[in-house]
């Protein structure tokens, strides 16, 4: 049941009453009596909800408490006698509190009017309004003077004969009424009976409706099973109206149960209700802050609609010994193996890591003796000196450029690609081919030259182009595409090579092989076979600016594979000696490069690898720290890498600690990727991701980031500086973008801006050379957009 009121601002409430339903709209019905000898109230709830109370005593001689938000409350009223109100969408209930006969037509326009004001006046954000100062500044409820001695004077001429009045009722009472039959009181009482039935279940009802409104994640049944562990704590749940947290329950037991293996639950309940029965998953979201005792997460009710709970501990013990099982049983589900497998030194690395991660208190800070984060720009995104630098004319037009690739007509260019003129064009959404389906957008890659992008669609390529505005505009479409034999494929990954000059796609109908187009022809011209064993899931050029060189070799992987690509080599394009290949199934599925050449390659498993060159064993692996990691990139100086997972994103400082002399100032500065790190001393990575809160206002069912990027710079030819400045991901249709400075110098994952977009996004990435414009693909449009278009994402 809800928790009663606290007296904060006087309120005003009537006593001996009877509160009465009847379901709206059919006044065939009788008024069910629900309860007798009632007193209803208006006051705030502990959890600060404007909330009316009716109490009393039912037929069953059981103290009852009904509440209702009053927000919620529809056709508030008074009439001479009584107080009514509709509650409930469903059921629909008309409710009627009708005050004893001693009560005055004016006290109950009071209250009615005191709920009245409430519900103007009122708002969370003024938790000091004064309810009584509100009723005082209405003027039909200021009651003068001479109205109470009329009152008093009355009540004091009625109380002689109460003592009369009393006796006669019981009399009354015994004595059978005029032509009264002996069955009519046998009907009464039965009829009594069954509204005494129905006052049960309408409170049942009541009840159960006041805790979906309160507790809309409310489970149909707890999970049950072992016991995993038991804390108490306090429960809060993000306001969306406030934009704060608020108080739902001051005590809540909080138990973790094991209902099966690699399967865990987490039940939050208090004495009296079931509040959480939540499976634990990567969807949960969660987020910690040791310095307040708080673990923060996204719940979702039975339509997926999402909500920000946090729980706050009364001491570190309770708070560590939650986080301790929880880290144990998101691990057993993301890597399905029982955490008692693996040693007690990772056991403790990837708790240690996953608190650093998840922690905003315990941020990845640059080291003191670091210098290359100098000259950064701090001033976030809506004042860039790029943006500022561009005319007001530029200004004013729509940063956005949308067009569709459906109404072309091919034609042949002076380049000799296939490319199409436009005959007409469809904004937004591409129209159906007759007798087919559309094609969508599935993969898209940036090229260096003329601001060129190249959309995979369906087994076609849309090739895109900027304008000197730093629009987006379709140039050139290269369709239905061929392999050596002419035959139809649909690649599955591109990649730019040659100063631009050429795409190597992969083909899943010819897995051990890719294949060269020419982009000067727009058409495949040749076949590179990788060998029997080798299937290629990613590939990427030989250094994280190689493909504006003329260099011919380039990387790839496989499952449990890293090798270099020689395209000049006779038969197979890979050699003997270019290849790290491992007897266990790592899973590995993505791999990005340094401008030196190293490599990271990330696993299905969560783990990291750090290369310092193709052909020999990492110099440096990192154990799985949570969900499979879908796609890698890295700064050009190899200082940092981000590993990007369904529900987050990990940045991880390869520094190690430095050796050698410092007073002789001979300290010698490596990374990762070219020695291993002590055991003791493994980096900590700092976790990019959605606030649970955000999610809410965004209204996502959960977050599901595509592979983030850093941006790629002209100026890391002539700069002494990293030139990597920003990270770009997106997950649903939201854009999202962090200010890598920012996060290192606040050691904060969640400092991010964020635009939304009408669909959702497939990719997106920097314009080469740029990292105030982002390419984005959705399944039908393709847009460019500009830091300056972002906000925060509290202004959703």
């Amino acid at each position: 049941m809800p928790q009663k009121l606290q007296k904060k601002g006087s309120t005003l409430g009537m006593e001996n009453g009877t509160l009465s339903y009847q379901k709206k709209g059919r006044a065939e019905e009788k008024m069910v009596e629900l309860l007798k000898n009632a007193s209803i109230n208006i006051g705030l709830s502990e959890d600060e909800v404007v909330e009316l109370t009716v109490s009393g005593i039912g037929k069953d001689g059981k103290y009852k408490l009904v509440a209702f938000e009053l927000s919620e409350l529809d056709e508030f009223g008074s009439t001479k006698d009584s107080v009514t109100w509709t509650t409930f969408k469903k059921p629909t209930r008309l409710m009627v509190y009708k005050a004893d006969n001693n009560a005055k037509l004016k006290d109950i326009e009071r209250f009615f009017f005191t709920a009245k004001a409430i519900l103007m006046n009122y708002t969370r954000n003024n938790d000091n309004t004064d309810i009584e100062s509100l009723v005082s500044e209405m003027p039909k409820l200021k009651l003068d003077e001479e109205e109470k001695a009329s009152d008093k004077k009355s009540d004091e001429e009625e109380k002689p004969n109460d003592k009369k009045l009393n006796e006669e009722e019981k009399y009354n009472d015994k004595k059978p009424s005029e032509g009264e039959e002996p069955g009519d009181k046998e009907s009464d009482e039965k009829e009594a009976d069954k509204f005494s039935e129905e006052l049960e279940t309408i409170l049942k009802e009541l009840e159960c409706e006041f805790d979906k409104n309160r507790y809309p994640f409310k489970p149909e049944a707890m999970a049950v099973g072992k016991t995993e562990t038991k804390v108490a704590g306090e429960l809060l749940m993000y306001d969306v109206m406030a934009k704060s947290f608020k108080t739902l329950e001051k005590s809540v037991t909080v138990e973790v149960i094991k209902t099966k293996e690699l399967e865990y639950y987490m039940n939050v309940y208090t004495e009296k209700t079931d509040i959480i029965s939540q499976f634990i998953e990567p969807k949960m979201n969660a987020m910690l802050n040791s310095e307040n005792k708080t673990i923060g997460w996204n719940s979702f009710d039975r339509f997926g609609v999402p909500y920000s709970l946090s729980l706050v501990f009364p001491d570190v013990n309770a708070y560590s010994t939650l986080l301790k099982v929880l880290v144990k049983a998101a691990y057993e589900f993301n890597n399905k193996m029982s955490w008692e497998k693996i040693s007690e030194r990772d056991r403790q690395y990837i708790t240690n890591t996953t608190e650093s991660a998840l922690d905003p208190s315990k941020g990845l800070q640059p080291s003191s003796n670091e210098n290359s984060e100098e000259g950064f720009s701090d001033s976030g995104y809506t004042s860039e000196t790029e943006d500022e630098a561009l005319d007001e004319e530029d200004r004013s037009e729509d940063e956005i450029y949308q067009d569709s690739s459906e109404g072309y007509e091919s034609d042949e260019s002076s380049q000799g690609i296939n490319v199409t003129k436009k005959r007409h064009t469809t904004k937004n959404k591409h129209p159906i081919p007759r007798g087919g389906t559309r094609k969508q957008n599935t993969q898209l890659v940036v090229g260096y030259k003329d601001g060129r992008s190249y959309v995979l669609q369906g087994n076609d390529i849309l090739v895109y182009g900027l304008t000197n505005r730093g629009k987006l505009k379709k140039s050139t479409t290269i369709d239905n595409i061929t392999d050596t034999k002419n035959i139809t494929f649909t690649p599955e990954k591109l990649m730019l090579h040659n100063q631009d000059s050429v795409l190597v796609l992969t083909n899943k109908e010819n897995p051990n092989s890719l294949f060269k187009m020419d982009l000067e022809v727009g058409k495949v011209v040749e076949e590179w076979k990788l060998g029997d064993y080798l299937i290629p899931s990613d590939i990427v050029p030989e250094s994280r600016y190689a493909q504006t060189t003329p260099t011919q070799t380039f990387v790839g992987i496989s499952h449990n594979s890293l090798f270099k690509i020689d395209p000049r080599l006779p038969t197979l394009k890979v050699g003997e000696s270019q290849i790290q290949q491992y007897s266990s199934k790592l899973r590995f599925t993505s791999v990005a490069t340094t401008s030196e050449g190293n490599l990271v390659v990330g696993s299905g498993k969560g783990e990291l690898r750090l290369f310092d060159r193709v052909g020999v064993k990492a110099k440096t692996s990192l154990p799985a720290l949570g969900e499979p990691i879908i796609g890698v990139d890295v700064t050009s100086d190899g200082r940092y890498v981000i590993a990007t997972c369904r529900s987050h994103i990990l940045l991880i400082d390869t520094l190690l600690p430095p050796t050698g002399d410092s007073s002789k100032h001979k300290l010698i500065k490596r990374t990762g990727f070219l020695a291993s790190f002590p055991q003791n001393a493994k980096p900590m990575p700092k976790r990019l991701y959605i606030r649970p809160e955000h999610l809410v206002l965004m209204n996502q069912k959960q977050v599901s980031f595509t592979p983030a990027k850093f941006n790629l710079d002209f100026d890391y030819f002539t700069s002494s500086k990293r030139v990597e400045t920003t990270i770009v991901a997106s997950s649903g249709p939201y854009v999202i973008t962090w200010n890598l400075n920012k996060v290192l110098k606040s050691g904060k994952g969640d400092v991010y801006c964020i635009k939304k977009h009408n669909d959702v996004i497939v990719a997106g990435d920097f314009v080469f050379g740029h990292d105030n414009s982002i390419v984005v693909t959705m399944p039908y449009n393709v847009d460019v957009v500009k830091k300056r278009q972002f906000s925060k994402p509290d202004k959703l």
